[in-house]
Formats: C-alpha cells, structure tokens, sequence
C-alpha cells in the first residue's frame, strides 16, 4: 500500500509539471511570423531551402544548422508557426527522457520509464522558468529555432554516450557510430556559437573525466567521445568561417582581447547567476529540482527497495560545481568576444538548461550519499508522511500550478496579435491576388518586442522591407490621412 503511494506521489508530482508546459504549448499556439521570420521566409521562395540558407552564411551568419531549419520553417510557410512550441516541447521531453533512463539501474527499468520522464519534465519546467525570455526562446519562430533545437540534440547526444558506455562499448568501436556521434555534435554546434563553445568545452570535460580512468574498457569510449569532439571542432570552424561574419560583426565593437574578453564573460555570468538568485520564484523552482532529485536519488519514489550505489564514494559532488562554473563561463564566452557584452536574452535558454542539468545531477548524487550513509527513509514513514518530502512535493505543486496560471495568462494578449496577424496577412495576400504593388497597413506590433510590421518607411525599416519580399509587394506604413489602411472589410 505504501508503495503505490510512493507511485501514486509521484504520478502526481509529473501531472503537475506537465501542466505549465502544456500552457506553454497552447500560448504558443497564437504564435505567427515575426521580424526575422519574414526575411529567411523570403529568401527561401527566392532561392529554395539550400539557396536561402546559403545565402545568409555567406551574407549574415554561420550557423549552419539554425539558416537551414529557418529557410525550411520560412518555405513551407506560417501554417507551422503555431504549432511549432508545442512540437518543440514534445520533442525535447522525450528526447531528454532517453539519458535519465539510461541512468537508472537495470533491475528497475519498468519504474524508471515514469521516473525518467518525471525528471525530464522537471528539468524542462525548471529551465523554462528561469529563462529569462521564455517568450522569445520558446513562441518566436526564428529565436527558438536557434537554442531549442542544439539542447534537444545535447540530450540525445548524452543518450548516446550513456547507451555506449552501458551497453556497446565492450563490442567495439564500429565507424557508424563514430560517424553518427561526429554528425550529431557537428550538426547541433551549427546552430549558434553559444551552443557550439558550450558544447565543445563539455567534450572536452568529458574526454579528460574518460580519459582519467585507466581501464581498458574506457578506450572505445575514449573514441566515441574523440568523435564527437572532432564534430564539434569542425562546426565552430564551419561558423568562424562564414564569409557573412564580417557583415554582422560590423554592427559591434571589435572584439577584446583574452584578459578583457573573460572579464566581460565573468562579469555576464555572475549577473546572470545574481538575477536567478535574486528572484523568489527562480530560486524556489531550483531548489525544489534539487530536492526532487535528491529524493530521486534516495529512492523515494520507486515501487520496489532501491538499489544500493557503489560503496565507493563518488567524487562527483565535489568536481561537478567548478565543472558547472566552467561551462556556464563558455556560454558567455562567444557575446562577449562577437559583442562585447551579454548574449541576447532569448539565448540564455542554453545557460539556463547547463544550470538545471548540473543541480538535477547534483541532486541525484547527494541523494545517493545520503542512502550510502544509511539514512534511509524508514519503511512506515515513506511519501506522504514524511514531513520534509510532503513539504517538497507541496512546494513543486504550488510553483507548477502557479506558473500554469501565469503563462495561461498571456492569452489574451497573444490571442488579440494573432487575430490582427492573421487579418493582416489576409489583406496583404488579398492586395497581391489583384495585382496591387503596394499596400498600406496599420502598425503590426508583438508581444515579443521584435521589430513591428508597417510602422516605418521600408527604405529604412528592414522587417518590412524583408515582409514585402516575403509577399511580393511593398509594405507602406500608415502616416496621414492620405494613407489611411485598408479597412478589414477589403
């Protein structure tokens, strides 16, 4: 009976996290194109998906990766837009799930397909809500293409490592797998140079913790690792050598030297740890993943006796801080050196997820030392008796439930850009249908804080010149009188 409670808890705790994501996918369902997304969106129906997305590498940007997925987002069209977050977040959960499942002991894979996903939702709740634009990094189109997508395949890419190392590395190191492992880091660091510094910088980390263990049966591990590596390596050359760097960077200052430029990233990581801290909810949301984990780690929610961890003590809780610290730094290594500042704030998604991921770990591992030491929950007192895990499991409802409303909340904002969004583009598509070469619009403003739709003159206003080449026809702000804008009944 006690047992299904712990199950019984920990279903619950899941529902519960599963609910702000859900509301992240319906707000996003009110999502449509905005700034960028009309200029990869026109270059695509002008040049086809590999012409468009060539041609902001060699005119704007090297990521690689983010110009392919934005020439194809921008030629199949709007249609996707909306749904577009809620595929996003779909795809991360599971994808996340597959290391957290790998984790768990073999003896207790049926508990853990519930247990892995719990704590995918946990981490994918807890980054969201630290991130401090969730908006453009989750519902914007262009903004999520560029971070979301490299984190997805960052958790993959652990699957794999994990999957290796428990099950295939003893039959050796075939070159399918080396080229799948070099293919996935090469194709995720070609989203952006955030992601691509971070990734390489945990390579690295994790080439020398393998490399650290003597045994034999590290060498084929040690390899498809190296792989990886070696396909990080070449995307951060493929995105240095864009020929459209130079177009950007023109618009920042040169970049610092070595001793200025990590002044400026530590100066940008620790504002970015003080704001986290500062606010009530982002702290109360990472110290109920650390509690969640911890618990995990005990054993608190598995149906049968957990397993025991190694005797041996794990030197992870003491080397995973300054290793966290590390690749926090690398996230804010490539603003500082292309921008001479912080990265923009839709980018913090990719510090924010190393920041949940290192607490869940650290969590999980002192929850393991706890149970190494004997401080076990007693048989009579598990979930949900226990005061301290009843407050735990109190705390991660009233955040879930607490974020829900809040997001839920931004519907009628949303809801009112999409109707105007969509009624705009009807008129502009009916404009064009008839054969008129212009066409004046009332300003088109977003949520986002993006760059607004026909309130300036398109010689000088790049969203709408990019709007018009994306419909065929110019776009002309409203000013006076003589241009008044077309009425919705046109």
């Amino acid at each position: 009976m006690i047992r299904g409670r712990q199950q019984g808890t920990g279903y619950l705790l899941l529902a519960s996290l599963l609910l702000p994501l859900a509301a992240h996918a319906y707000i996003g369902s009110f999502s449509r194109f905005l700034a960028d997304d009309y200029c990869s969106a026109g270059m695509a129906r002008l040049e086809g998906v590999l012409g468009g997305a060539a041609y902001w590498y060699m005119h704007w940007t090297g990521r690689f990766s983010a110009n392919l997925l934005d020439a194809l987002a921008g030629y199949i069209g709007p249609g996707i837009t909306p749904y577009a977050p809620a595929a996003a977040l779909m795809a991360w959960l599971a994808v996340l799930s597959f290391p957290l499942y790998q984790c768990s002991p073999v003896s207790e894979k049926g508990q853990e397909r519930y247990l892995s996903l719990l704590m995918a939702a946990a981490i994918l709740f807890t980054t969201l809500e630290i991130t401090p634009n969730a908006a453009q990094s989750l519902y914007w189109g262009q903004g999520m293409r560029s971070v979301v997508p490299p984190l997805i395949l960052a958790s993959a890419y652990a699957g794999l490592v994990l999957y290796y190392q428990q099950r295939l590395q003893s039959s050796g190191s075939s070159s399918v797998l080396l080229m799948v492992s070099g293919a996935v880091t090469f194709v995720a660091g070609g989203f952006g140079e955030t992601y691509a510094v971070l990734q390489t910088s945990a390579l690295l980390v994790l080439l020398m913790v393998v490399m650290a263990d003597a045994g034999h049966s590290r060498r084929n591990l040690l390899v498809f690792v190296a792989a990886g590596l070696l396909g990080s390596a070449l995307a951060m050359v493929t995105i240095v050598a864009a020929p459209g760097n130079k177009f950007r960077q023109a618009l920042y200052p040169p970049p610092p030297g070595i001793e200025e430029l990590l002044r400026v990233a530590m100066r940008s990581m620790l504002d970015f740890i003080k704001t986290i801290v500062a606010s009530k909810r982002h702290l109360s949301s990472l110290l109920g993943l650390v509690a969640l984990s911890a618990m995990m780690g005990h054993g608190a929610f598995r149906a049968g006796n957990p397993a025991a961890p190694s005797g041996r003590k794990d030197p992870g809780l003491l080397a995973l801080p300054p290793i966290a610290l590390v690749l926090l730094l690398s996230c804010f290594v490539p603003a500082a050196y292309g921008m001479s500042g912080a990265p923009p704030k839709r980018t913090l998604i990719i510090p924010c997820f190393v920041l949940t991921c290192a607490l869940t770990a650290w969590g999980y591992l002192a929850g393991q030392a706890l149970y190494r030491t004997g401080y076990r929950l007693p048989e009579k007192k598990r979930l949900p008796w226990r005061p301290a895990i009843a407050a735990i499991v109190f705390i991660t409802l009233l955040n879930t439930s607490w974020a829900a409303c809040r997001i839920v909340r931004l519907q009628p904002a949303a809801s009112r850009f999409a109707a105007d969004w969509d009624r705009t583009d009807a008129l502009i598509r009916s404009a064009k249908t008839e054969g008129l070469g212009s066409i004046t619009i009332a300003p088109l403003r977003n949520w986002a804080g993006l760059g607004p739709l026909g309130v300036s003159d398109p010689r000088n206003d790049w969203v709408n010149k990019c709007a018009g080449d994306y419909y065929g026809l110019t776009i002309l702000p409203y000013r006076t009188e003589e241009q008044q804008p077309l009425p919705a009944s046109y």
